[in-house]
């Protein structure tokens, strides 16, 4: 029997599955009811906060909005979020000003009377203004002051003519102690090595001046401060040379002679500072040579026990071990000694020929080490010792060419 059309739908309708109707749209109403419930928790959180946390947060949420906006056209709404400045108050931005008063925009005084620059002149003319007159201006008056004019004084002040500790007379001092250490002829020269300068330098200064050596160096052991004293005494140095060896009794001849031999001190004494400043490890140098002196003292004083042991056992005649033994305690500390000492001297000649390499001079051994241990004085009692010491060595050379200048005839 033949099936009807309407008769298979109907079959396959009713295989289909039942719709749900009450489960239809219930995941977004329950992310909504989410969402909104987040927006409330948030909005309620944020009446919470006091205002200092709410803009805190604003200026946290701009500076990430402005990073985010950053090299775009919308970088500027990051701006938005800030919270704006608050504005200064009225009495801070138009405050009242008084007669006498130093506050707001406009600024109404007068300058009080005591002040007085130079000669009065209180009736000269107000048209003066600009060409050295008086010059009437407004001020501050305490009660019971009355105006008066101030009065710029057109007066060149007076050049400082000596240093308030280190005076004038020293140098002229030291000017004849060099035209007395100088002799004359072809075999003559400056008798005087660089020791005994510092000794007379130094004696003679700390007596004239307060503080002593040290604090003379604290004083002036400055590259400003002696940049400053040359250029104060360099030209009345010169002057006192050039007397002190008149007074010496040189004729011209020798005075320029005399002025050459002090050129040729001065440019050695520069280039030897020079070298020492070129030697890399010179406090470790010098505490190696003090330290191998120091071991040479030690040597010779175990050597002079053991001699005087020995001059002790032959004086009390010890028996022939008792001597042998003695003598052996000798030549141990008679080697020694020896091997001691010649270790202190090929320091001092390392150290002295590297001064000479990089200063291109012959200067004698004993100077240089001197000049030397000098220089690694300065550096343990710090500050710019360098700069100090190349400011020496600048005006060394200085005064080492007006010297020669001299001696020329120039």
């Amino acid at each position: 029997m033949a099936t009807q059309p309407g008769h298979d739908l109907v079959a396959k309708t009713q295989k289909l599955p039942r719709p749900r109707p009450e489960k239809a749209g219930s995941l977004k109403t329950a992310l909504l009811a989410l969402l909104c419930l987040l927006i409330l928790a948030c909005a309620g959180y944020w009446l919470t906060l006091s205002s200092d946390r709410k803009e805190a947060y604003r200026e946290l949420a701009a500076d990430h909005a402005a990073s985010l906006l950053a090299d775009t056209p919308f970088a500027s709404l990051a701006n938005l979020l800030r919270p704006a400045k608050p504005q200064l108050p009225e009495q801070l931005l138009r405050p009242a000003t008084e007669k006498g008063t130093l506050s707001g925009q406009t600024v109404t005084g007068t300058i009080a009377a005591p002040p007085d620059f130079g000669e009065s002149s209180a009736t000269a003319p107000a048209e003066m203004n600009g060409q050295g007159g008086a010059l009437p201006l407004p001020g501050l008056l305490a009660p019971g002051q009355t105006e008066n004019q101030v009065v710029f004084s057109q007066e060149p002040l007076q050049p400082v003519a000596e240093d308030s500790r280190i005076k004038a007379a020293y140098l002229t001092s030291l000017a004849q102690w060099l035209a007395n250490h100088y002799r004359t002829g072809s075999q003559g020269g400056l008798a005087a090595n660089v020791q005994a300068l510092n000794q007379e330098c130094g004696v003679r200064l700390a007596n004239q001046a307060q503080g002593g050596r040290s604090g003379i160096l604290r004083y002036a052991f400055h590259p400003s401060m002696i940049n400053g004293l040359y250029r104060l005494y360099i030209d009345r140095f010169m002057a006192d040379l050039n007397e002190a060896a008149i007074r010496k009794g040189f004729n011209p001849d020798q005075n320029r002679q005399f002025h050459r031999a002090m050129a040729g001190r001065a440019a050695i004494l520069a280039s030897s500072l020079a070298g020492v400043l070129q030697v890399p490890d010179l406090p470790a140098r010098l505490a190696q040579i003090d330290s191998l002196a120091q071991k040479t003292v030690d040597a010779n004083a175990e050597l002079t026990t053991a001699v005087f042991e020995l001059d002790a056992a032959r004086s009390g005649r010890a028996s022939r071990q008792a001597l042998a033994a003695g003598q052996m305690r000798v030549d141990g500390a008679t080697a020694r000694y020896r091997r001691a000492s010649e270790e202190h001297t090929r320091a001092q000649d390392a150290l002295a020929a590297e001064i000479r390499r990089h200063s291109g001079q012959n200067a004698d051994e004993d100077s240089l080490l001197f000049l030397a241990a000098w220089v690694g004085r300065r550096y343990a009692q710090g500050g710019n010792a360098k700069g100090a010491i190349e400011s020496c060595i600048t005006a060394l050379r200085d005064f080492s060419n007006r010297c020669a200048r001299f001696g020329e005839g120039a």
